[in-house]
């Protein structure tokens, strides 16, 4: 999946959001590592970001176009998180905000019905 490093940087927020809001529910630790893996995943595209080395300033370019491989379980979990934190970026009035967060899910949604439609011999 190609997007921008601002979109992935994006994701990671929305999935750090996911995490934090799951760690008080029952299945908070399955979603931790759940996401955590998505996002160590896409702190590679920072030469190995990481929480204590917090920071824009590590990271490429956000215009810099970058691919990450995630499995479509990973990918489905990203969209959600994304859509839930769309949401809430529209009861904040962020209405752009949440633009690029559906934006987002959209190209995700798109780039699995494509997957889905060559394993399955469509065209």
């Amino acid at each position: 999946m190609r997007l921008t490093v601002a979109q992935w940087r994006l994701l990671d927020r929305e999935l750090d959001n996911e995490v934090d809001i799951h760690l008080i529910e029952l299945d908070g630790p399955e979603v931790e590592a759940a996401g955590n893996a998505i996002r160590r995943t896409i702190w590679r595209l920072a030469g190995g970001w990481s929480r204590e080395r917090r920071g824009a300033q590590d990271w490429p370019p956000d215009e810099q176009v970058a691919s990450v491989v995630l499995t479509p379980a990973q990918w489905r979990m990203s969209m959600a998180a994304l859509l839930r934190w769309a949401e809430v970026s529209d009861q904040l009035g962020k209405e752009d905000e949440a633009h690029t967060q559906r934006a987002i899910s959209d190209v995700i949604m798109a780039a699995l019905t494509d997957l889905r439609q060559c394993r399955h011999g469509g065209s």
